[in-house]
């Protein structure tokens, strides 16, 4: 068998008709390690996503797609292209001035400072904080950059359709707008407009990960401050809440009917540093027992979180970020904590 060497393959394809290279992209699109794509932009849009596209009308423009580059056809002739080169946006990316470069502001050092005086450290200086904070926001530039070059090489064969397709409808209202007004015609409006070009909202959509049920309500935007805050209360309180509830026993056990009686205020008494909150005593008794972990968690909510959270929401928040805690609640039934290896 003939072998045949890249060169004499790009001398025979450059003896082809331009009918005849446009099937061998076909053939070369079919091959499995080629790394191209092609579809058919006027059949279903599912076929924008890589299908395999069945008796395609001749008279369809055809997509031909790498992860660098999108071509359309119509009619065997190359009419449109989009080329991404990756590389040079990254290296592109890292030279221009952005927020990357600003220092953090004064808020946010201020949190900075009050993670240290939670730990009972000493505050960083002010040089400190912004060499570490633009060391940080490197790193999260790059890895967005990264992955915005990534996401937009995958969606490039949807990007050629809504520029040319998308372009065309654009020009095509914009220009026959102008006609009808120079020869005294009807003038479609704004909304006639919108409604012809909702299919490609449709398709923008699509790559928005956009969920049913609209906005999600935010109840409270946690910041890295109030995760360290509730952690380390959560660690500092959880053995106060453990000898409140051994207290709370001993004094409902009593002999004396006064002591059993007023056994929350002897709780209450016996922490005065701490200021136990009263409900959360009365959370001691029998009837309720709640566990020392929970009481200990939502106590330390109060010392740092501006709204009232539920008890699920804390503990999976804890479990999510603790660097501080080395035992957390691990579950969302009122079973308390064990401690970590």
């Amino acid at each position: 068998m003939e072998n045949f060497d890249l060169e004499r393959v790009k001398k025979l394809a450059s003896k082809l008709s331009s009918e005849d290279r446009v099937l061998l992209w076909a053939y070369l699109a079919d091959l499995p390690d080629s790394g191209i794509q092609s579809g058919d932009l006027g059949a279903a849009e599912t076929n924008l996503d890589g299908t395999r596209v069945e008796n395609v009308d001749p008279d369809t423009p055809i997509i031909v797609s790498t992860p660098t580059s999108a071509t359309i056809f119509l009619k065997s002739r190359e009419i449109f292209q989009v080329v991404f080169r990756p590389e040079n946006f990254r290296k592109s990316q890292t030279e221009v001035h952005s927020w990357r470069d600003a220092p953090p502001p004064e808020n946010v050092k201020e949190q900075i400072r009050e993670i240290f005086r939670l730990h009972g450290a000493p505050e960083p200086k002010d040089k400190d904080i912004i060499a570490a904070a633009k060391k940080s926001a490197q790193e999260v530039f790059d890895a967005a950059t990264f992955r915005t070059s990534n996401e937009f090489s995958a969606r490039l064969k949807h990007m050629v359709w809504l520029l040319y397709d998308g372009g065309m409808k654009v020009a095509e209202l914009g220009w026959r707008n102008e006609f009808a007004r120079q020869t005294g015609q009807k003038t479609k409006s704004l909304k006639e407009m919108i409604e012809v070009l909702e299919p490609y909202w449709f398709q923008i959509k699509r790559h928005l990960n956009l969920k049913p049920g609209g906005r999600q309500h935010v109840k409270h935007q946690w910041s890295p401050r109030d995760h360290t805050c509730l952690a380390v209360h959560y660690d500092r309180l959880k053995p106060i809440w453990s000898e409140a509830k051994k207290a709370a026993k001993q004094a409902l056990r009593a002999r004396e009917l006064s002591r059993r009686k007023n056994w929350k205020e002897q709780v209450a008494a016996a922490y005065k540093d701490e200021n136990l909150p009263d409900d959360l005593i009365a959370q001691l008794a029998p009837s309720v027992d709640s566990s020392p972990a929970d009481l200990a968690l939502i106590h330390a909510a109060r010392l740092c979180i501006p709204v009232t959270l539920s008890l699920k929401t804390l503990k999976r928040k804890l479990r999510q970020f603790n660097p501080v805690s080395r035992s957390s609640p691990k579950n969302d039934k009122n079973e308390g904590s064990s401690p970590s290896p």
